[in-house]
């Protein structure tokens, strides 16, 4: 049976077994998706949690394709699996749920970035795991991941304002308030 038969019987009949033919026909269209994803997501993010979630979308993609509507499958498919790795990934964002409720010490102070004290740059520059948890607790979790991201695995503000869904200005009022925060900390702790 061609491909466009196969679609218009099931279009017709919704038979299970022809659901899953088609599903088994597209399941490597599944694993393209996700590995071009994986490629612009930071290395957190497994590659069998994105084909997994590409899976489900491509099972929803079979089961609200309409051949009627001129569109190829291939095209429409990769759209809908994109959209739910993207959804399941937002799902697992811990900050997403937040950011409303983030809030800023105000930028009463005009501190001269440039000149990080010593010990803001070894706790933002260290690899130790720790020293993460630390910004973690100390600031409100949307400004840490920016931080993280930017001086821990050299992320663009660019690159970080599309992982969290915000322009590459206000990332960079994101981070200048964040390092005022940590300078007022550690300054505040050396005394």
């Amino acid at each position: 049976m061609t491909e466009c038969r196969l679609w218009r019987e099931y279009g017709r009949t919704r038979s299970v077994e022809l659901r899953n033919k088609i599903i088994e026909h597209y399941l490597p269209l599944a694993d393209v998706v996700a590995r071009r994803l994986a490629g612009r997501l930071p290395r957190r993010w497994q590659i069998e949690h994105l084909v997994s979630s590409a899976q489900w979308g491509l099972i929803r993609a079979v089961e609200s394709f309409d051949i009627n509507r001129g569109a190829t499958f291939s095209s429409y498919g990769s759209r809908v699996m994109r959209g739910a790795i993207v959804d399941e990934l937002r799902a697992l964002d811990r900050t997403r749920a937040i950011r409303k409720k983030v809030s800023f010490v105000p930028d009463v102070t005009r501190l001269d970035l440039r000149g990080r004290n010593e010990m803001l740059e070894e706790f933002l520059d260290s690899d130790a795991d720790p020293l993460i948890d630390q910004v973690v607790t100390i600031l409100a979790e949307t400004p840490a991941v920016v931080l993280i991201l930017y001086y821990y695995h050299d992320y663009t503000l660019a690159q970080i304002g599309r992982f969290i869904s915000r322009s590459e200005p206000q990332v960079h009022r994101i981070r200048k308030r964040a390092l005022l925060i940590l300078r007022e900390y550690f300054c505040s702790r050396r005394g």
